[in-house]
Formats: C-alpha cells, structure tokens, sequence
C-alpha cells in the first residue's frame, strides 16, 4: 500500500507537470496507473484464472478500477487495454476479458492475439457466427498459421450444426463443403465426416448419409473411434433417442474387443476435442466414463507416441475441467510414456507440471525439476511442431522452481530446510520424541505463506490465528490424527519419511 500511494502521489505530480503537453501528459499518468494496476494484481490478487476468483470484492474493484483509468487516459494505446485484459484475466472473468478485446478490436481492428482469443472464446461458448468472423480476419493477419485454419473449419462446422437443428440442410451442406477447402490436404478428419453423415441422416437421406459413414471409417484400423462419433453427434444433432441407443450399444460392444494404440489415441483425440469445445450431450459422462476403463485395460498395447500423446491430452483436459477427478490415471500414463519414448518433451513435461500441482508442502521438487529439465532439452530438436512452445515454458517452470528454493539434489523435500540437518534417527518408533513442532519461521517462506493465506480466505478464518493454532509449543497429539501421505501412494521415490 505505501508503493502504490507514493506512485499515486507521483501520478498528480505528472498531472500539473508544465514542460508536458496535455498529449503527453495522459500518456504518463496511464503509464503510472497501469503500474499501479501491475503492483495491486501481483499483491493482492491471487495469480491464475482459478485462484483470481478468490479475491476480495474490494481488492477486484480496485484492480479494474486501476485498468480502467488507464484505458480512460490514453485510450489510443494499445498497452491500456492489454492492462484491463490482464486484470480480468486475473480474476477469472473470460466475459470481461472478450469485452475488453472488444474495446480493442474497436481501436486496433487488426490485432492479431485479440482475434485469435475471441475465436477460441466464442466457439467453447458455441456461436459459431461470431467466431467465423474473428477467423476470417485472423487468417488474413497470420495466413500460414495452421491452428487458425483447423479453428475456421471447426467453426463452420459448429454452424452447419446449428443450421441443420433449424432444417436449413441446404446451407448447412454449404457450410460443410467449404470446412473441407479450409482443411490441410489428405488428412481428413473421421469427426468431421462423422457430423456430415448425422446431417444426411437427419435430413432423411440414408443412402448418403451411409456413403460419408464409410469414407469416415477408410482412415480407421477399427470402427470404434466412428461408432464413438456417431453415437455423440446423433445426440448433438437431436435424432431420436433409440438411433442414439443402438450407436451407443454398438460402441459398448465394440469396446470389449483387443484394445490397441491407434484406437485408444483416436477415441481420445475425439473425446478431448468435445471437453475443449465444451460440448455438452446426453451420456458424454457415460463415453468418459467407459473410455477411462478402456484406458485402464491398454497396459499391455504397443503405443505409438502420437497416441499416448492423444490419451494423455484427454486426461489432462479431463482433470483440468473437474480438479475432483482422480489423476493418478494420467500419471501413469505419462511414466509410461516417459519410460517407452524418453526422449518426448511432452511426457516430460506434462508430468512435471502435475506435480508441481501437489502444491509447496507435497511437491517433490527435485522430480519436477528433473522433469522440465529433460523437457527442455529434448524440445530443442522434437520433430512434433506443437513441442516449440514446451521449450519455453519448461524454462519458465525451472526459474519458477528456483525462485521458491528447490533444492538441488534429492531426497531433500520442500519442508528439509526448517529442521534441524542433525536428524540421524532412522528408527520411526519414537516419531513424537524426534520430530520437532511446527514453527512460525516455517511460514516465512513465500510460497508456505501464499498457501496458509489463501487456505484461510477460502475458509473465512484469520491467517494469523491459524498459524498461532499451527504453532503452539504445548501442542500435543493425545489422540489427533497425524497427517497422512498424499492419496496417490507411491507417487514419488523422493518423498520425505518426515511429510
């Protein structure tokens, strides 16, 4: 707060500063503020789309507040609305992000990232129109992006569905023809020709809607993948309730077969695809649901690397869109996909950032570390496109890890640097009489301080008293219970004995 107050005192200075225009003046001043909008984000909102969600109403009126007196004093810079961006960005508040990108599209017609992210945007919240019209204009900006051309299809594709709801076949037919003209050459996509033979069907044309069945299953080793598609589309698309039954009977039958890789990556490539999209349909918990144990059943398939990559991005969208969910599944498939293609970054990666995800108190940090540093060695020559951006972001991780004390060699564990480094006794017998109390210093540490903080606010208590219960000398554990390992058992080797 004394920060911010003396740049808030620098900022009236500028206000009356005489050797500056008015222009120039403005200018200043929304450079003052969108620091003071940087300070108040970083010290008083919790950093992430999740965590930005628990802040106080005052600290998040403050912080727009901040961004919006920087677009309000130089609204013809771009950098002010980048700043209210990040502050709904923070918060968690994709409508008020979409909002701002507007306001800048409005000023900037032609910036790029704007356009891309309300592409994104409005397909999860299906409005196909209006993502069309974004991709549109982000394929003339960034022309050999090939992420925006799979996005201008899937996008024309979600609009043939709405047109074939409203029986407007005609154009939605249209639509689906110019979708395959935006797709890459010979690499046609079995989901999307899956969709145009529900279409033909719920037009009432079965002879073709049965001719686009078979060129979808052409590119397949087993019809598994298709039955999966059909049987989700026929709810997407409204056809009755026992044409969907008899797909989703077949498919159940079809999955007691051998499992093997390419099926698995296809099924999940599928079922990941409609979690991102955020598409919603009767039975989508019951395809997850069986396609988790069909994953299970894979412990001796032969995986190819693309497709393992397939399961564990299904996985991961998985765990991502419901934090409840289990994820000792997707660990073990990246270990696997660690041990069978060590030099992936992905797997690597992937497995890093899910433990780092334990949290300060659980994270075995030398693994992590170890992780992200093979990732970003490994991505420097992966021959998979999508690894270019790994190599970044494992950087990022290894300077995160650093910045909060990880140690640099194992077994130590993150709560190691608060005891004594005299402890020998390697008998847990007498666990009560070595183990020393918790002590404030503990919580010096940022990151043990974050976490106690946000703990407590999620709570409703006092951070202060809650680290005055945690502290007592006269703490005694007559009867309570002692703290347990985490619930994924024999997750690390490097686990602390003193957890």
């Amino acid at each position: 707060k004394e920060i911010e107050k003396q740049w808030l005192h620098y900022e009236k200075d500028l206000a009356t500063l005489s050797i500056f225009n008015d222009q120039e003046r403005r200018l200043a001043r929304a450079l003052v503020w969108r620091r003071v909008s940087e300070i108040w984000r970083k010290s008083h909102v919790p950093e992430g789309s999740v965590l930005g969600r628990f802040a106080k109403k005052d600290d998040r009126d403050r912080l727009l507040e901040c961004a919006e007196k920087c677009v309000e004093l130089a609204p013809e810079h771009a950098f002010a609305y980048r700043a209210l961006i990040e502050a709904f960005e923070t918060l968690g508040d994709d409508p008020g992000a979409a909002k701002a990108r507007r306001r800048l599209l409005q000023r900037f017609p032609d910036d790029a990232e704007a356009h891309s992210w309300l592409l994104a945007y409005y397909l999860l919240y299906d409005e196909p129109q209006k993502a069309l019209a974004h991709a549109e204009h982000a394929r003339k900006l960034q022309p050999l992006d090939e992420s925006l051309r799979a996005a201008a299809a899937e996008a024309r594709v979600a609009l043939a569905r709405q047109l074939a709801l409203e029986d407007r076949f005609a154009e939605a037919r249209e639509q689906f023809a110019l979708a395959e003209q935006v797709f890459p050459p010979n690499k046609e996509d079995f989901t999307v020709l899956a969709c145009r033979a529900v279409l033909e069907e719920r037009a009432g044309d079965e002879e073709a809607a049965q001719q686009w069945r078979t060129r979808a299953g052409a590119s397949l080793v087993e019809a598994t993948p298709l039955t999966l598609a059909l049987a989700a589309e026929t709810r997407r698309y409204k056809l009755p309730v026992t044409r969907a039954k008899q797909w989703n009977d077949q498919w159940k039958k079809e999955l007691k077969q051998k499992c093997n890789s390419e099926t698995a990556g296809a099924m999940c490539r599928l079922m990941a695809r409609r979690l991102v999209d955020g598409a919603e349909y009767v039975g989508r918990s019951g395809h997850i649901s069986e396609l988790k144990k069909y994953i299970r059943r894979c412990t001796r398939v032969k995986w190819r690397e693309e497709d393992l990559r397939h399961v564990c991005r299904f996985l991961r969208e998985l765990y991502e869109s419901d934090p409840r969910d289990n994820p000792r599944l997707l660990e073990d498939c990246l270990d696997k996909g660690m041990r069978v293609f060590p030099q992936s970054p992905f797997f690597h990666f992937h497995r890093g950032e899910l433990e780092v995800e334990l949290g300060p108190f659980d994270c075995d940090r030398y693994l992590a570390h170890e992780c992200f540093s093979k990732a970003a060695k490994y991505a420097e020559n992966s021959p998979f496109p999508e690894d270019a951006s790994i190599l970044e972001d494992a950087r990022k991780r290894l300077t995160f890890l650093g910045e909060v004390g990880m140690p640099t060699s194992p077994p130590f564990s993150f709560m190691d640097q608060f005891f004594e480094s005299s402890y020998e006794d390697d008998d847990d017998d007498d666990w009560e009489e070595d183990e020393e109390p918790l002590s404030p210093e503990m919580f010096d540490h940022p990151a043990a301080r974050e976490l106690l903080e946000l703990m407590a606010k999620k709570m409703g208590i006092d951070p202060n008293a809650a680290l005055d219960a945690m502290t007592r000398e006269d703490f005694e554990r007559d009867g309570d219970p002692l703290p347990g390992p985490h619930p994924r058992k024999g997750a690390s080797p490097h686990r602390s004995k003193r957890k």
